[in-house]
């Protein structure tokens, strides 16, 4: 059996009759996902305008969340406009807000879970990405930033 990431890799090895036992498993975006994401956002000019940083994924210390305190406060010495969105966390506001060692800020937006289809919306205004993750599988998050056009630094994972 063989696990392929789209159906143009199965019916290139169709063609060829190699792999009679395949499984398509997206390992990343469909053509419908990357258009959403990529018509959803706003003009880098609006984007940058705006200052918010976005971290897209489960909150945990696999994925950094003892580093986002000193993240967070050293944007902020610099930059003391710019706005946090922390989506997808699966922890309480206050739980990150803990973490952060903050407290309740209009700088700070917090989404704990949202539907797929609202992952667009919630990223048009966001003008960098950031993925302080130690451990990862295969990084989607990164991936749905990208195809929002919004450069993302990552960990050397």
């Amino acid at each position: 059996m063989l696990n392929l990431l789209n159906q143009d890799e199965r019916q290139l090895l169709e063609r060829h009759r190699v792999g009679k036992s395949t499984i398509v498993l997206p390992n990343g975006l469909n053509d419908s996902e990357r258009a959403a994401l990529a018509s959803a956002a706003k003009s880098s000019r609006e984007r940058l305008a705006r200052k918010e940083i976005c971290f897209l994924g489960m909150w945990g210390v696999r994925k950094g969340s003892r580093d986002w305190g000193k993240i967070v406060r050293s944007i902020l010495n610099v930059v003391p406009d710019a706005r946090f969105a922390f989506l997808g966390t699966m922890a309480d506001e206050q739980t990150v807000l803990r973490d952060l060692q903050l407290s309740p800020h209009e700088s700070i937006r917090c989404v704990t879970t949202y539907h797929p289809r609202e992952l667009p919306n919630l990223i048009a205004n966001c003008a960098v990405g950031l993925f302080p993750s130690y451990i990862e599988g295969f990084g989607l998050s990164v991936i749905e930033q990208l195809a929002a056009g919004i450069p993302t630094i990552a960990y050397d994972v």
